[in-house]
This record gives structure tokens, sequence and C-alpha cells, in this order.
């Protein structure tokens, strides 16, 4: 079986693989420059923030892994993916990404961390 590499451009991405077959499963990891400072994984998919406070969103429909940025004027400081993906900015402004116009809906409060 050939090794299996995930790459993110701009970014380290960190996959945990769970293996139901007896098969053997190696993986290789290349370090990328950028580098993630959060990363979760939900049922909304893998999404992750690197140290310019910019959200990362992983692709892996394509035939290989790759990641999508969203553009905007907020930085962020933290993302969440679970059934929905939650964000906080670094000045703790709430957003919650609508998957059907790929768009951040600012939520009203304040918030340091979401889980």
């Amino acid at each position: 079986m050939e090794p299996i590499t995930l790459k993110l451009k701009g970014a380290l991405l960190l996959v945990t693989l769970l293996c139901v077959s007896s098969a053997s499963l190696q993986m290789s990891w290349e370090l990328l420059p950028g580098g993630l400072t959060v990363v979760s994984k939900g049922l909304s998919g893998v999404w992750g923030v690197n140290g310019y406070g910019y959200i990362y969103r992983l692709r892996t429909m394509a035939p290989t892994a790759s990641g999508s940025r969203f553009r905007g004027v907020f930085t962020f400081s933290q993302v969440s993916s679970g059934n929905e993906v939650w964000a906080v900015t670094k000045a703790d402004l709430i957003f919650k990404y609508e998957p059907l116009t790929n768009t951040w809906q600012q939520i009203g409060g304040a918030l340091i961390k979401v889980l």
C-alpha cells in the first residue's frame, strides 16, 4: 500500500485516521510554511486558523486534499467544527459559518474561546 500524504497549502495539518481493516496503513507528514495555530475536526469538516488569523477549511473531495482560505476583514483566533462552525475573532466577536451562502454571520455578544 502506498503512503497517504495530506497537504494543506500554507499550513500544517494533523490528521487522525481510524483504520477498520487489518491492512497496514502508513502515513507521511510534510511540514508546510504558515502553520495552523488552531485545528478543529467535527461533523462540519476540518477547519483551522493560522498565525495571521485566517480561517482555512480542508477540502477532501478533490483527488488531493487542499485547503481554502476565507477572506474577510476580520482576523480570527478560534474556530470550532461540530454540527455547525463557530469562530471568534481576535477582538472577541462571534461568527457562525453559513454553508448555503459560504459566508460568516456575526452573532451578538463576545467570546474569548469556542470549543
